[in-house]
């Protein structure tokens, strides 16, 4: 073999290896996997917000619906309702001397209470009230002091939550009068129709 041509096979072998070497690193390079953030983030070039969805945004509850039957109130002491007993249990408009009180009777010994404010007259309440259901009705006791007044009867009538009563046309008093009267009244109302802790008109 001469010289050159010994010359050229060794050149050919180191090139040959120099590129067996060089496609070796570049096919290293091209299947190495991407590198990651040293905390375990995204992978390079991709935001964490991006990649996470983002939860959808709920839309505002309604407000809840008012219990079935439920109604707005308006209470205002001034609205009338109109009558609310059904009857008298007892009445009486007599000159004497009684308290002025008023009460709502919701079984037999609310009734012996008040029958007892009265002294004697008091048998007469509870004999006249004897037979009260108080299952389904409560009694609403009121006395007070008419002045030379006498009325020949009275009812129940209600505006919001005050109680008042209410008296029929009757004759003029007269200028003066020895003694006052006194209307001592035992309604009988409905329960449905009486509220737990009414108030009561002063007049």
């Amino acid at each position: 073999m001469s010289l050159r041509r010994a010359v050229s096979a060794s050149l050919l072998a180191a090139l040959l290896t120099s590129l067996s070497a060089a496609c070796g690193q570049q096919h290293t390079a091209a299947g190495a996997p991407p590198s990651t953030s040293a905390g375990g983030g995204s992978p390079s070039g991709t935001s964490a917000s991006s990649a996470a969805p983002r939860a959808p945004t709920a839309p505002p509850s309604p407000a809840s619906p008012a219990p079935p039957g439920a109604t707005a109130s308006r209470d205002d002491g001034r609205s009338p309702a109109g009558r609310i007993d059904t009857g008298l249990a007892y009445f009486a408009s007599a000159p004497g001397a009684a308290p002025d009180l008023h009460a709502v009777l919701r079984d037999r010994a609310d009734l012996d209470a008040f029958a007892a404010r009265f002294g004697r007259r008091g048998q007469d309440i509870r004999t006249a009230a004897t037979d009260t259901d108080f299952s389904r009705t409560a009694l609403v006791g009121w006395s007070r002091t008419t002045g030379c007044d006498h009325w020949p009867s009275a009812s129940l009538v209600r505006y919001g939550r005050t109680l008042a009563l209410r008296v029929p046309p009757h004759a003029k008093p007269p200028p003066e009068c020895l003694a006052a009267f006194q209307v001592v009244a035992v309604f009988e109302v409905p329960k449905d129709r009486i509220m737990w802790q009414p108030r009561f008109a002063d007049k």
